[in-house]
């Protein structure tokens, strides 16, 4: 990795170079009071210059677990570098993923009775391979965990994992695409029966996006995987057949909406088994398209079950008032599962939020908003919240 950061700065020195840069800043409190909950920070860059490209992404997360709502959440600083390398048809992608951890994480690790440990950082380096030859799409891939843990007593430990694969895809001249590929996953740690391994092989079956009428256009997988390993209870992994079905239309320049549909059957020795289900849809209505800031109504649903059910509900508004000053508005009702103790086994909770936003251009973005949401736990309580955050786009320099 370092030496490619390298081969891309020499070039970007010896010829012409572009540089984007991003920045956000969003913060979330668990009530009106202020009591912080979540602040994440996050910055980026891309330095591109001819076929080759450098990506840094940086990201700092500092939230608690106390307040209204108890949670599991990790604190820490996430760094993904990424290079990327064009040679004809050839695709070179090395990358690297640091994660540190300021706080210890209480995680279970093995089976169910497998003693709490406390995870330090995480470091993954890995890459991707593709070749592109006409109708036949070539990749391989790898990547490589490792992660610090530390028991109850202090006791240090590392557990590392190891993944790779690569497969190929066909575009057939009747319109399908065909596919194979193999993915095959290790994990190993210094103490503990935490020790497994899995493998898979995939077939795919998929359309390209067909175009019909009045704006319309379909799309279409079907995929069947075969598993050889065994899952954290010991049990076989089944193999498993999924499909997808996903279609898109525009109404007109200001309307368009979508709908996905998809189903995955397990195959335990004998039997089959549907081990999951979902459907959603969603519609976007756009206003004043060619404004600096457009006016836009956001409206989702969706539906799944596996083991646990949940329904979703949610709405999205943005009205724009005067020079980048937008109202914005947002409704979200969900029927979820819940292990919290005392609590209704299915709960139904809803969040009602309205705020500001502001625009410069595609420089600056901020906006505020408070929100209010009634939930059931042990009983239904009701709270409000607040959030906010900062966007900057610098836009894009040459070097």
């Amino acid at each position: 990795m370092r030496h490619i950061t390298v081969a891309l700065l020499a070039c970007a020195m010896a010829s012409t170079a572009t540089l984007e840069q991003y920045g956000s800043v969003t913060y979330r409190s668990d009530s009106l009071a202020g009591s912080s909950a979540r602040t994440e920070i996050t910055w980026g860059a891309l330095l591109e210059t001819g076929p080759l490209q450098l990506e840094v992404q940086d990201s700092y997360l500092v939230s608690d677990s106390g307040g209204t709502v108890p949670r599991w959440t990790r604190e820490g600083n996430d760094l993904l570098v990424s290079a990327r390398a064009s040679f004809d048809r050839f695709l070179l992608r090395p990358d690297l993923r640091w994660r540190t951890a300021v706080a210890g994480d209480s995680i279970l690790l093995g089976p169910p009775v497998a003693e709490p440990v406390s995870q330090g950082d995480v470091i993954r380096p890995g890459g991707t391979l593709e070749a592109d030859l006409g109708s036949v799409h070539l990749y391989g891939f790898g990547r490589h965990w490792k992660r610090d843990m530390y028991t109850a007593d202090g006791l240090e430990a590392g557990w590392t994992s190891t993944g790779y694969g690569g497969g190929g895809t066909w575009n057939t001249p009747m319109g399908a695409i065909l596919g194979v590929s193999g993915v095959s996953r290790s994990h190993d740690a210094d103490f503990g029966d935490l020790y497994s391994d899995w493998s898979r092989l995939d077939l795919s079956l998929a359309s390209r996006p067909l175009e019909l009428p009045t704006r319309t256009m379909v799309m279409a997988d079907l995929q069947y995987s075969q598993y050889t390993g065994e899952d954290y209870t010991g049990a076989e992994i089944a193999d498993r057949v999924f499909g997808r079905v996903r279609a898109v239309q525009s109404l007109s320049t200001t309307v368009s909406y979508n709908m996905t549909m998809a189903v995955a059957m397990d195959h335990h020795e004998d039997h089959w088994t549907v081990a999951k289900g979902m459907a959603g849809a969603r519609m976007l209505f756009m206003l004043d398209r060619g404004g600096s800031v457009p006016s836009i109504l956001n409206i989702g649903s969706s539906f799944s079950s596996s083991v646990v059910s949940t329904t979703c509900l949610d709405i999205f508004s943005r009205t724009h008032i005067y020079r980048g000053i937008s109202l914005l508005g947002r409704i979200d009702a969900r029927r979820t599962p819940t292990d919290i103790a005392g609590a209704p086994q299915t709960r139904r909770s809803v969040v009602l939020g309205g705020g500001l936003e502001y625009q410069m251009g595609k420089n600056l973005r901020c906006w505020t908003m408070i929100e209010q949401e009634r939930t059931e736990y042990q009983e239904v309580e009701n709270w409000g919240r607040f959030r906010a955050g900062l966007d900057v786009f610098p836009g894009v320099l040459e070097l």
